[in-house]
């Protein structure tokens, strides 16, 4: 009796230290899982309020291009300039009818404002126009950073019945001696910002705030979970921090959360995200279902049953063998039944392992093709042809100097330009198409540069129907006027392009201009970041096929008697 009675201690006794240890993994298990989750919670948070960042400045960007297009005007010049922005009623209506066309369908800008040299004031909006005079300039706290920035622009955030608008204000210039005869400010409409993340917000249960460095709310959406206070500190930390962006924990009203942050350097502007950490995500089932095969085994091992050995090491070796397969990355489900139930419920909880795991590499997948979408967008956009403004400045002095033929076909030729350029919104043509895009862009250029130069297209027919991405080829012909046909005094030759050698597209463009700068080649292919400006087309074409076609693509370019870009893409079909 004594000896069971030892047998049962002992017994008892391992069953504890089992239970002990199995209790101290699980909780240990449970804070280091825990901790990861968050991590990756943050990042991802972080990682959005950056996709978000990106979309506020370019919004940011373009208020300012187009404030740059309102200095430029010169029907406002000339009102401007008159320094009196009520003494001529017929230039004040125009002046009001140039800026009213371009406000009352816009999605950014809400309305505009002048003070001439007079103090007087013009406000012109999509819903209504003002005016009315001021006694000094200097009653206004943006008027001396305005000054400060020498002609840059100061970003002021006004509030009035309790709605916030952003003025972006500078000082308006002569653009014959540059001196300033007044300021203007284009107010941008908040909810251009509040775009950039509505869709990314969940409105029941996260809070999205944009600040600027005196505390102010510019935006501000979703459930209130932190006061004006608590904004503060973390806007002064996030300023105060070396690093553009940061994460913390917090607990509010015994609830946990996470907040995030970056900065908008430039303008001095942060991003604040808080949303709550929800401990249910943390799964804790595939522990449990551990617990339970090691207390299964144990006792297992303590009765000593061959029997019961068997039954239990045979389904150990088939999750074995399903888990050496899960290694090699083969994902199967394990059909079996076993006598022992406990093994049934292990089987479940493994194949919801699979199924979660087959449904992380899905979201893995997915997230890198929206990645990877979004990478191409923006280098979409990048790659748009930019020689719009030197074409319209062109159709100006055509139409000054009565030229009204040529100002018709340039007209219809830019139009044929842009409408293949936009393509339906395809992002992939045809070699044939992108061969009518490059003709458009010729015809452009030979109105423009009159017969300076003469190009040969040659295109076998075994290409034409192979896709590109869009706007491959008009960039690289760009890039001949850029560095070659334009500098050189006599006629120059340009030499098109692209036939098909087995399985690789083979596209080319040469000509004998002055050649590609030597600088600007090295830059090319050091994939240097900075000069962002240099040779832009030819660069950023480069980037583009090489982000797509990865190993698939491969360019060489040569200066020479003819200097040389070509291209070779591997296709797998049409």
């Amino acid at each position: 009796m004594t000896k069971h009675r030892l047998e049962i201690k002992v017994i008892l006794l391992y069953f504890a230290v089992i239970l002990f240890i199995i209790g101290m993994y699980f909780r240990t298990f449970q804070f280091v899982y825990m901790e990861h989750e968050k991590k990756i919670m943050g990042e991802e948070s972080i990682a959005t309020l950056q996709t978000i960042q990106t979309a506020i400045s370019t919004v940011i960007k373009s208020a300012n291009d187009f404030s740059k297009l309102v200095l430029a005007d010169e029907v406002i010049q000339k009102v401007m300039n008159s320094g009196d922005l009520f003494g001529n009623i017929s230039e004040q209506s125009a002046l009001n009818q140039r800026i009213y066309a371009q406000t009352q369908f816009s999605d950014l800008i809400e309305s505009v404002w002048f003070i001439d040299s007079k103090n007087q004031i013009l406000s012109i909006g999509d819903q209504s126009n003002d005016f009315y005079s001021i006694d000094s300039l200097h009653d206004f706290t943006w008027y001396e950073p305005v000054l400060l920035k020498k002609g840059g622009y100061e970003l002021v955030v006004t509030t009035q019945e309790e709605t916030n608008s952003i003025s972006m204000i500078r000082p308006y210039k002569n653009l014959e001696n540059f001196e300033i005869i007044g300021f203007y400010s284009i107010n941008i409409k908040i909810d251009a910002l509040r775009s950039t993340y509505l869709n990314a917000l969940d409105q029941g249960s996260e809070e999205i705030v944009i600040m600027d460095q005196e505390d102010n709310f510019i935006c501000k959406d979703g459930v209130s979970i932190l006061d004006k206070g608590e904004f503060a500190r973390f806007n002064h930390k996030l300023n105060n921090m070396t690093k553009d962006s940061f994460m913390e924990h917090i607990k509010v009203n015994g609830g946990r959360y996470l907040i995030t942050g970056v900065k908008i350097p430039k303008e001095g502007y942060t991003i604040l995200r808080i949303l709550p950490i929800d401990m249910k995500r943390y799964n804790t089932e595939m522990l449990s279902i551990n617990i339970i095969l090691i207390i299964i085994s144990s006792v297992l091992i303590l009765i000593g049953s061959v029997i019961i050995s068997r039954a239990v090491t045979m389904p150990i070796q088939l999750m074995l063998t399903h888990m050496k397969q899960a290694e090699t990355g083969e994902f199967y489900k394990i059909h079996e039944k076993s006598f022992f139930k406990e093994f049934t419920i292990l089987f479940e909880g493994y194949n919801l392992m699979i199924e979660k795991i087959q449904l992380l590499i899905r979201q893995t997948i997915e997230k890198q093709k929206i990645i990877r979408r979004v990478e191409l967008n923006e280098m979409q956009e990048q790659m748009k042809p930019h020689f719009l403004y030197n074409t319209l400045d062109a159709i100006e002095a055509l139409a000054m100097l009565g030229e009204n033929k040529k100002v018709c076909e340039l007209v219809q030729a830019l139009g044929d330009f842009y409408r293949r350029s936009v393509s339906k919104g395809r992002d992939m043509l045809t070699v044939a198409e992108e061969i009518k895009i490059v003709e458009d862009y010729i015809s452009i250029m030979k109105i423009r540069f009159s017969d300076t130069f003469i190009e040969q297209i040659t295109v076998d027919e075994s290409a034409l129907n192979y896709r590109l991405p869009k706007l491959t080829l008009q960039p690289l012909v760009e890039n001949v006027f850029q560095h070659g046909i334009r500098e050189k005094e006599e006629i120059g030759h340009i030499f098109i392009g692209a036939k098909m050698d087995k399985t690789i597209l083979h596209i080319w463009v040469m000509d004998d201009g002055d050649g590609i700068p030597t600088h600007i080649l090295e830059h090319i292919k050091s994939k240097s970041q900075k000069e962002e400006q240099t040779s832009f087309g030819l660069r950023g074409t480069i980037e583009r096929m090489q982000l797509i076609y990865e190993e698939r693509f491969s360019y060489r370019i040569e200066n020479g008697e003819l200097t040389q870009i070509h291209f070779y893409v591997e296709m797998k079909e049409y």
